[in-house]
């Protein structure tokens, strides 16, 4: 999401302020180093995903408008790798996940869902297996190509979108920011896929999301991520953490939900994903505080030692 001036006063203003969240959420038990990029050309991390197959590599995007490029760091924000994803087109980029491939092994999902608007009458996401980074030098550009790419819409019209997650079987998951006063649950089944870019499928609503985006921009849902063992959600906004536990169909389910407050540790925190049982990582985008960030936390979880 392009920043606004009015959201960077707010986040500004807020910055450090982590008691002006759900009252009685506890507090994060640990904070890691919060790290700026070290390539300025990601300016704009608006989603992140941790890579299945190699420990400790992050996998991020640029916002909307920029060349479509697929960068691996680490949890230190050291750039490892930049990849064009051949035959995509980043309009509005806001969210990867991983995911199974179809044949089982690791894939990425780039959601090309974002929407301010709420004008365009479909969206996009690119399937695409995790890049080899030993494929190429870490001062050079490789190339990885969107091997699929699903175009569909909203049974309710244009929605904007910024939190995206794939669950075991495959399904696609997508939340929507809020703006319109409530929250809702899409779902794209995996045999949704076809060989027509053209072909347009239509999501399937699994009703309102058990969050409340409130009246405040700092309570839009900016990104989501499910554990590799598909029983976890963790879903962000620029303030809070909420996390769910999930059926088998990746749907949330009825158990409580656990909160965690983040707000003051980034300019302009997008994305999220988890690391292990325990902690998750947030990315940021550049604002009046910097470059983008990476940061690592690790919150009051039921499970938590």
């Amino acid at each position: 999401m392009r920043t606004t001036s009015a959201l960077l006063l707010a986040l500004l203003n807020s910055n450090c302020a982590l008691a002006q969240t759900t009252p009685g959420a506890p507090d994060p038990l640990h904070v890691g180093p919060v790290t700026q990029f070290e390539d300025g050309t990601l300016s704009e991390s608006s989603g992140v995903a941790a890579s299945r197959q190699f420990a400790g590599v992050l996998w991020t995007h640029n916002d909307g408008g920029n060349a479509p490029y697929l960068f691996a760091t680490d949890t230190l924000a050291r750039m490892l790798g930049t990849w064009i994803v051949v035959g995509s087109d980043n309009r509005d980029w806001e969210d990867i996940a991983a995911g199974p491939c179809p044949d089982g092994s690791h894939c990425l999902y780039l959601g090309d869902v974002g929407d301010n608007r709420e004008r365009h009458s479909t969206s996009r996401i690119y399937r695409f297996r995790e890049p080899n980074l030993d494929s190429v030098p870490r001062d050079s550009i490789g190339e990885t190509p969107a091997t699929a790419v699903l175009t569909f819409q909203y049974p309710d019209g244009p929605t904007d979108v910024e939190a995206m997650y794939v669950d075991t079987n495959g399904d696609v998951h997508l939340i929507s920011k809020g703006g319109s006063g409530r929250v809702t649950h899409y779902r794209l089944r995996t045999d949704a896929w076809g060989s027509d870019i053209d072909h347009v499928v239509t999501a399937e609503s699994l009703g309102q999301f058990p969050i409340d985006p409130g009246n405040t921009r700092l309570a839009g849902v900016t990104g989501a991520d499910l554990s590799a063992d598909g029983h976890r959600l963790v879903v962000r906004t620029y303030r809070e953490l909420f996390f769910y536990a999930v059926d088998d169909t990746g749907a949330v389910g009825d158990g409580p939900v656990t909160t965690c407050p983040i707000l003051g540790l980034e300019s302009q925190g997008e994305g999220v994903a988890w690391l292990d049982d325990e902690r998750v990582v947030l990315t940021s985008e550049r604002g009046v505080l910097g470059r983008g960030t990476v940061a690592v936390i690790r919150c009051r979880l039921p499970w938590s030692r």
